[in-house]
């Protein structure tokens, strides 16, 4: 009988599979319209405040009320499937898709934590169905040569409304338990709200703007590849990135990365054909989420960290709604991201004395630091 480690994973490969379909197929089919994928990045990120409460549901009630919400999830990727061509109607969808998401996603998660017992290589199977999904989702630009778009994304809503049934046919009675030192300086929330924002909005510029360029200059079957490719390099890196966390300090390792993303950019926007290609498996990311989360579990507990974090994206969309509507492009879409990630690196670096003094805070689960192997 499988483990339900096992069971999760497999589950996963459905639910990011589904999202990974949604990320590179929305992107291909508007990818000559910068300013739209802003917005459509801005309309994916603002709900991700509800985040926090799909956290207070689970610690009050169990998961199985917070899950639910995964229902809507599912239907909001099936209507964005429906209304992949109709720019308003494709919106209102992805809306109801994130908001579902900001609510239930979080708690597939906090519920392997859960049934892993703090362990990080059973945790690790999990998060391996995800990149397996990830990885398989990014192969939807080439079905679409045989497949239409919004069929390919119907079904992958479908996929994650299965993901859902499955796991609420798991998760049973549990619930989340309640970790780390609730009571926290205002100041630091704000700090690891504002970093985190930053340093996504800049990632978000590359994932929506830059992975449309990708699509038009290589075509759908190296886009694909590439997307892939990606996924399964940023996998096989996350144990050494883990390690030079460990041993440098997040504060230090993300203002590193976050410096090594505006060149990073700026490759992207310059290049061109396979060079694009080239940069764009460069596994950067890993290094930047994995310090990210490791600093804000040191400065806030792991619990209250993840969810600071989780809902930056809100303040993210904010910021990328706004540059949409403006229609940035070019140089000052460029400078935009740049200054987001150096704004980002300089808190980076300021946190780093209160990452030391704060470690205090960080929970631990059956003698398992939570920073550490996130």
């Amino acid at each position: 009988m499988p483990s339900r480690e096992w069971e999760l994973a497999g589950l996963q490969v459905l639910h990011v599979g589904g999202w990974a379909a949604y990320f590179t197929l929305t992107r291909m089919v508007y990818s000559g319209d910068a300013g739209f994928l802003l917005v459509l990045a801005g309309v994916e990120t603002l709900p991700t405040i509800a985040g926090l409460v799909g956290g207070v549901i689970a610690e009050r009630y169990g998961y199985r009320p917070a899950l639910l919400a995964g229902t809507f999830e599912g239907l909001g990727l099936v209507l964005a499937g429906v209304f992949l061509r109709d720019r308003s109607l494709l919106l209102a969808s992805v809306f109801l898709a994130s908001l579902a998401w900001s609510i239930a996603g979080p708690q597939v998660y906090a519920y392997a934590y859960t049934v892993s017992g703090g362990s990080s290589s059973r945790l690790g199977i999990v998060l391996s169905g995800a990149t397996v999904g990830y990885t398989l989702g990014s192969f939807a630009p080439t079905l679409s040569r045989v497949v239409s778009p919004g069929l390919l994304l119907v079904l992958s809503g479908v996929g994650v409304l299965a993901s859902y049934a499955g796991v609420l046919l798991i998760v049973g009675d549990s619930r989340a338990s309640r970790r780390g030192d609730r009571r926290r300086s205002v100041g630091l929330v704000v700090l690891v709200l504002v970093m985190s924002a930053l340093a996504f909005t800049g990632v978000e510029i590359v994932g929506s703007v830059y992975m449309g360029k990708l699509s038009r200059e290589v075509g759908p079957a190296l886009y694909s590849v590439s997307n892939a490719a990606a996924g399964l390099l940023g996998a096989g890196v996350r144990p050494l990135a883990g390690r030079i966390i460990d041993y440098a300090g997040p504060s230090s390792v993300l203002s590193a990365v976050l410096v090594c993303y505006v060149v990073y950019v700026i490759a992207l926007h310059t290049l061109h054909g396979f060079l694009v290609a080239l940069v764009w498996v460069i596994p950067i990311y890993p290094f930047l989420d994995l310090s990210l989360y490791t600093l804000a579990s040191r400065l806030l507990g792991e619990a209250m960290g993840a969810s600071v974090v989780s809902a930056s994206y809100s303040v993210t969309g904010v910021i990328l709604l706004a540059a949409g509507l403006e229609g940035l492009e070019g140089p000052p879409l460029i400078a935009l991201a740049t200054l987001s990630f150096i704004a980002a690196s300089a808190l980076s670096l300021a946190s780093s004395r209160l990452s030391r003094s704060g470690g205090g805070v960080v929970s631990r689960i059956g003698g398992v630091v939570e920073g550490e192997r996130l």
